[in-house]
């Protein structure tokens, strides 16, 4: 059974006011001798064999049970509309609607800056835990994708990801990447790391190695605290809480809000210039 919530979500600074929520990739050529003809790395054909495989079966089935909240998330003086689902049918939606938005009519005009993260329950030194939420943000529309849990991917997330016109942002978001690579077969095309352009905006070289804390701190003018017990705790539960829903959401917010506001900073110096 599907279901729909609207709930509001207020962070001040992540503090919370409501219950829980109910409810590198290897070269691909082997070393060879000059002259040789070069050859495919066994293990790379076997993978790619896995994620051709796993996107057909994942694209082809819906489970009605799949569960989908929408919540209103509050950072600051932003309203965030935030979709946590485990439907690939809802990810299609929200995609389509983004798109809607973005290119009317079908039409490119420019690139879309998407804020862009992952999360997954800590191992502690145990076996490697596949990433188990998508978190991505466009303007003041996020989506919670949690992976682990979905009826199945649908082609419109491959496509959505894979697509040269939209950057996808972030602070460590082309290792976050290479996790859903890994974990998912799901290939992000632009993967573009904020800490370079914010450094070079800025002109403060001290950011290329910065947090998402100081990221945000230099250029939204706000703290963004990230606790401990959130970073660290069951996101691969099927119920996620509020706390985690807030954590996801802002992560990836302040990432598009970041990108949004450096991107168009340099449109209105081209355009000047």
């Amino acid at each position: 059974m599907k279901f729909y919530i609207v709930v509001g979500i207020r962070s001040s600074r992540f503090h919370l006011h409501l219950e829980d929520f109910p409810s590198k990739l290897t070269n691909p050529w082997s070393s060879v001798d000059p002259g040789t003809p070069r050859s495919f790395n066994p293990s790379t054909i076997k993978k790619e064999e896995r994620c051709a495989a796993a996107r057909t079966s994942r694209t082809t089935a819906s489970d009605p049970m799949a569960e989908t909240g929408v919540f209103n998330v509050t950072f600051e003086d932003y309203v965030i509309t935030t979709t946590v689902t485990s439907s690939g049918r809802a990810v299609e939606r929200w995609i389509a609607e983004v798109l809607s938005v973005h290119r009317p009519g079908g039409v490119r005009n420019n690139l879309i800056p998407v804020g862009l993260d992952v999360e997954w329950r800590p191992s502690y030194g145990g076996p490697h835990n596949k990433a188990a939420t998508l978190q991505l943000c466009v303007d003041r529309r996020c989506l919670i994708f949690q992976l682990l849990h979905a009826d199945h991917f649908p082609a419109a997330l491959a496509g959505f990801l894979g697509d040269r016109g939209i950057l996808f942002y972030g602070v460590g978001v082309r290792q976050d990447a290479e996790r859903l690579r890994a974990d998912h077969c799901l290939a992000v095309a632009n993967a573009v790391d904020l800490r370079g352009g914010v450094a070079d905006w800025l002109n403060r070289p001290d950011l290329r190695q910065a947090s998402l804390v100081a990221i945000v701190g230099a250029v939204m003018g706000v703290e963004l605290v990230k606790p401990h017990r959130v970073t660290m705790s069951r996101w691969d539960a099927r119920r996620l809480s509020d706390e985690q829903i807030s954590y996801a959401c802002i992560d990836a917010f302040v990432s598009s809000e970041v990108a949004r506001r450096m991107l168009s900073y340099a449109q209105r110096v081209m355009f000047v210039s």
